[in-house]
């Protein structure tokens, strides 16, 4: 049977609200109870066992995870596969098994090469040390921009600074602040970098 990704009642609609703001907020708890209510009386929406995977995972409660993924998985219409795949990599990522979360995310990216899928696979990537694919992934998000790519130029950033190259690590931190010039991370790296090179350059 195929799914849908839409609520089709206000009943509906008010529960994914309600959800939503929980899973947004960091309700855990909350979010917990509501995803197994939502799951329980809209079971043929997408996201309702994407949301109950997510809580799940960041419990560790990993096996009943997969298994709200693989009902996900199941019923998802071609348009929300690359979605599924990245949620894949997301729990993965959760449970810290980094090899699995590339995998995936890898798998998304394959599915629908993206801003998102891109940055995610990036920054397991650079985890794992693999600098030069990672910042491979994250120009291609940047060139992309198929959504906001801040956190590319950030993370892409992040990597030159590992490598010692602090001036191209600077342009990329600040072309994450042009973007969102409340992305306080970002300044604190830039911030990191500027001291550094200004004691070095009085030392």
């Amino acid at each position: 049977m195929q799914g849908r990704l839409k609520p089709s009642s206000k009943p509906e609609a008010e529960l994914w609200d309600r959800l939503m703001k929980a899973w947004n907020g960091e309700e855990i708890a909350l979010h917990r109870a509501l995803a197994v209510e939502y799951t329980t009386k809209y079971p043929e929406n997408v996201w309702g066992w994407v949301a109950l995977a997510d809580v799940l995972s960041a419990i560790a409660l990993y096996g009943e995870a997969r298994r709200a993924l693989k009902k996900a998985q199941q019923l998802a219409p071609p348009e929300a596969r690359g979605d599924i795949l990245l949620q894949w990599g997301h729990h993965y990522r959760t449970k810290q098994n980094l090899n699995a979360a590339a995998t995936w995310y890898r798998k998304a990216v394959a599915e629908r090469p993206d801003t998102n899928s891109l940055v995610f696979l990036g920054t397991i990537l650079a985890k794992q040390g693999e600098f030069a694919e990672a910042k491979r992934c994250h120009r291609r998000a940047i060139k992309l921009s198929t959504s906001t790519p801040d956190e590319a130029f950030y993370n892409l950033g992040l990597i030159l600074r590992a490598e010692e190259k602090y001036a191209a690590a600077l342009d990329a931190f600040d072309e994450a602040i042009i973007i969102d010039p409340q992305y306080a991370v970002a300044k604190r790296a830039r911030d990191d970098i500027r001291q550094f090179l200004k004691r070095k350059g009085t030392a």
